[in-house]
């Protein structure tokens, strides 16, 4: 924004006429209009009166590194971290108060200086120095620079919850977003975990981690699925298979995975006896015992979650929209054991 457009965008937002403007510092409304005309611009020696009179700074007025880029912002944090190892963290913490007067509406500065200082304060040092990385990071997350408020919430709501502030953290937590790079479930689960609530943050951490495992999970299905090469698809599905041993998940998931493999080579034959398994496991039921998900996959030692999964598995087969299943749906081998499945689903309804 040039100063002309800046000049005028402050009056207004002080409420204030040309004439006001022209009068206060000593000049005409003609001049006043010009300047917001872009035709001349004010003598120097009026523009640091001009800027106090419009609530703002030289800087800010000029229009003076309206928005730093990462790389300076990276260049800055650079030199703090070189005076730090070199002369102290206090010097440090000089040449950052220094930095932010010359660039005081920088979000990205603020959350980046506040980012150093915390990283390499001391680990005993004073509250003031604690407090001067608090007011960074809120100044940075009430900046207006979406990206860098939403990361500034993060240790705001940390600091809050170390100080025992539950309506800091509360109103922080209320402003923080579900993003890729915050997850408000991780920030909601530390909270629980500071009040005392293990349970309630375990079951959290196992949600966060279970939505990760099966993220990757999908991603590999969906690779194997358009791979060419059969052996590098069958690798696919072996490392699918080892994630779920990993995690301890129930067998029928590693089972339907192993299924997903046979369908890919269209092995009837390897499919059905696969489908017979897994029927099996269904019918069997499984414990909560597993440290990852047990607050989350709760006993079902009649296999009723099992029997829905089953049954969805059945249905996507039998859906004439995946061309996959195509070969398994004219299979006398499959057709046997559909018969005898439904035959038991019916026996089983009634």
């Amino acid at each position: 924004m040039n100063i002309h457009e800046k000049i005028r965008e402050k009056r207004i937002q002080r409420g204030m006429t040309q004439e006001e403007v022209a009068e206060r510092l000593g000049v005409s409304a003609p001049a006043v209009n010009k300047w917001e005309r872009g035709i001349h611009f004010p003598d120097i020696s009026l523009l640091a009166p001009l800027a106090r009179l419009l609530n703002t700074d030289i800087n800010d007025l000029m229009s003076f590194r309206e928005k730093l880029t990462a790389r300076e912002v990276n260049e800055f944090a650079e030199s703090v971290l070189d005076v730090i190892f070199k002369e102290g963290f206090e010097a440090g913490v000089s040449l950052v108060k220094e930095i932010l007067r010359e660039y005081p509406q920088s979000g990205l500065l603020s959350f980046s200086m506040a980012s150093v200082l915390e990283s390499m304060k001391p680990s005993v040092s004073e509250q003031s120095v604690d407090e001067i990385i608090q007011r960074l990071f809120e100044r940075a997350a009430d900046s207006g620079e979406k990206s860098v408020a939403e990361q500034a919430l993060v240790p705001l709501i940390r600091y809050a919850m170390i100080e025992g502030d539950e309506e800091k953290t509360e109103e922080y937590i209320a402003r923080l977003p579900e993003t890729p790079f915050v997850r408000k479930k991780n920030i909601l689960a530390q909270r629980e975990n500071h009040r005392g609530g293990r349970e309630n943050a375990k079951r959290l951490y196992q949600e966060l981690l279970l939505e990760d495992v099966s993220n990757v999970l999908s991603s590999l299905r969906h690779l194997a699925e358009i791979e060419e090469n059969p052996q590098v698809a069958q690798e696919i599905h072996e490392s699918i298979k080892r994630i779920l041993e990993l995690f301890r998940f129930p067998l029928i998931l590693t089972l339907s995975t192993n299924l997903s493999a046979a369908v890919l080579q269209q092995d009837e034959e390897v499919v059905v006896e696969f489908l017979r398994a897994l029927e099996r496991e269904a019918d069997a039921g499984w414990e909560d015992d597993n440290v990852f998900t047990s607050a989350l996959l709760k006993k079902s030692p009649d296999g009723r979650m099992q029997e829905m999964m089953m049954r969805m598995i059945v249905k996507e087969i039998e859906d004439p929209k995946e061309s996959r299943f195509a070969f398994l749906r004219t299979s006398e081998q499959y057709r046997k054991w559909r018969e005898e499945y439904e035959k038991k689903m019916f026996d089983n309804d009634n």
